[in-house]
């Protein structure tokens, strides 16, 4: 992950943002979250990221998809993040990943979507 690739992280769990956060920070991305969809669509519009991290488990969205709702405002790809036992990964997402993940295992996926997004 040599270039200094942008991130957002939707996350409404604070531990889960923070621990995202920590982990790709180390790997020298430009890290953004927002605690809600609402507040993401907002950063959308200033912001160009090239990933954005989808915390899918437990969270409400409000009606819609909320890849539909991202893809809108950006080309970014997304990274669903999904709970073990529950909840749909999120339609439309170019790759999930379930919990319980590895920092080994986000950094992979998270790699393997940013060099897509350069071809």
């Amino acid at each position: 992950m040599g270039q200094r690739h942008q991130v957002l992280i939707v996350e409404p769990r604070r531990s889960v943002r923070t621990m995202l956060e920590m982990i790709l920070c180390g790997e020298g991305l430009q890290v953004f979250s927002a605690a809600s969809l609402r507040s993401a669509l907002l950063q959308l519009r200033v912001l160009h990221p090239d990933l954005i991290i989808l915390g899918t488990a437990g969270a409400v969205w409000d009606g819609g998809s909320p890849v539909s709702e991202i893809h809108a405002l950006s080309q970014a790809r997304v990274l669903a993040l999904a709970g073990i036992s529950g909840g749909e990964p999120a339609h439309g997402a170019d790759r999930t990943l379930a919990y319980p993940f590895g920092a080994s295992e986000l950094c992979a996926a998270v790699s393997g979507l940013l060099d897509q997004s350069l071809h």
